[in-house]
């Protein structure tokens, strides 16, 4: 299913690829794979995640109870949500 869809992507570079899987970690994998199988390829892989999520590739301090969520105004997309 990767290498298909590595394929297709470089042969239809303005189009997008999805995998839906049902967890972060497993997608996390599934990126880690898709670049150790194909590492000279011309592709950008990554994992969406909901905005609630904690953002696992923030760089600084991490304070308990004070972790950084993928969305960082998440005030201004609540009003945007509510409007």
């Amino acid at each position: 299913m990767r290498a298909e869809a590595v394929a297709y992507v470089l042969a239809h570079p303005d189009e997008t690829v999805v995998f839906l899987v049902p967890r972060h970690r497993l997608g996390s994998e599934q990126v880690k794979a898709l670049y150790a199988e194909h590492p000279g390829a011309d592709f950008t892989a990554a994992v969406w995640r909901g905005r609630h999520q904690l953002d696992p590739e923030f760089i600084g301090p991490l304070l308990p109870g004070k972790e950084k969520e993928m969305c960082w105004r998440p005030g201004e997309a609540a009003e945007l949500e509510n409007a």
